[in-house]
């Protein structure tokens, strides 16, 4: 199978290909024990070192270059300071997800008990669980973080 992209296609895909290996060099850094996670991230650096490989073919110098000890394939500067605004946005927006889901998760369970919430009607939890998720989502956004506060022991 072949696929064909015009220059700016193969630019973009660059870019696509920086945004993922931001997630999965985190995952890589971490060094996970899970094997399936570690070939995962394995097959995403073959593909990523595959295409950007092509980098000459698109006329792509000003995009990608081959470091010439490793012969590895990598990224300007400048294609990683494109995509800071989309991982700015995407991680503001994860970072409020999370907590705001982390933090009624535990309220459910310390408020009905972890028995209780496993057997519990899964609509019922859901009820309950939006309550505390529509709570922590309006207290974030009046307050930000001002009223967060962590009790150490």
């Amino acid at each position: 199978m072949q696929i064909e992209l015009s220059q700016e296609q193969y630019k973009t895909l660059v870019k696509s290909l920086a945004l993922a290996g931001w997630v999965t060099s985190v995952v890589n850094d971490e060094k996970f024990e899970d094997e399936v996670i570690a070939e995962k991230v394995q097959e995403f650096q073959e593909l990523e070192q595959y295409i950007l490989s092509k980098y000459e073919e698109f006329g792509a110098k000003d995009l990608v270059f081959q470091e010439p000890e490793t012969k590895e394939f990598l990224t300007y500067q400048q294609v990683e300071e494109s995509i800071f605004p989309i991982l700015e946005t995407y991680e503001e927006f994860i970072f409020w997800d999370e907590l705001t889901f982390r933090l009624s998760r535990r309220d459910l369970l310390l408020n009905h008990g972890e028995d209780a919430v496993q057997i519990m009607d899964p609509l019922h939890r859901m009820e309950l669980e939006e309550e505390y998720l529509v709570r922590y989502n309006d207290e974030f956004n009046r307050n930000d973080l001002s009223r967060l506060f962590i009790q150490v022991k």
